[in-house]
């Protein structure tokens, strides 16, 4: 019986940061649009890095240094921007790829086969 709690609280533990998980990310990217409606540029930027942040251990693991090494080449684009349109430009493009990020690392929702039913995982 003790095992039996002990595995409840792992499993409720898993659970509770994956919704905390969630909600962090649905707020950075709220953020993030407001920060481009606004035209406040150097607040959208930390935003996208708040996400990356949340990115990158999964994303690593999967891919290894090759998506750091993008993220940083973007960041060295954005950092180098002679204007504030060649730096949105950039800005968006980051912000596009972290998106692809996302569903490439399994964190912006969950793709199954039709008919599957995703209880028995």
């Amino acid at each position: 019986m003790e095992n039996y709690v002990e595995e409840k609280k792992n499993l409720l533990s898993d659970f509770n940061e994956a919704k905390f998980q969630i909600i962090r990310l649905h707020n950075s990217w709220v953020l993030c649009n407001n920060y481009r409606r606004l035209g406040k540029l150097t607040e959208l930027k930390w935003e996208l890095d708040t996400i990356w942040d949340e990115f990158s251990s999964k994303s690593y693991q999967k891919h290894g240094e090759e998506t750091q090494k993008e993220i940083d080449a973007l960041d060295k684009k954005i950092a180098e921007a002679k204007n504030k349109q060649e730096e949105y430009t950039t800005l968006r493009i980051k912000y596009r790829k972290l998106k692809l990020i996302q569903e490439d690392i399994g964190m912006g929702g969950r793709m199954s086969e039709e008919g599957k039913d995703l209880m028995d995982d």
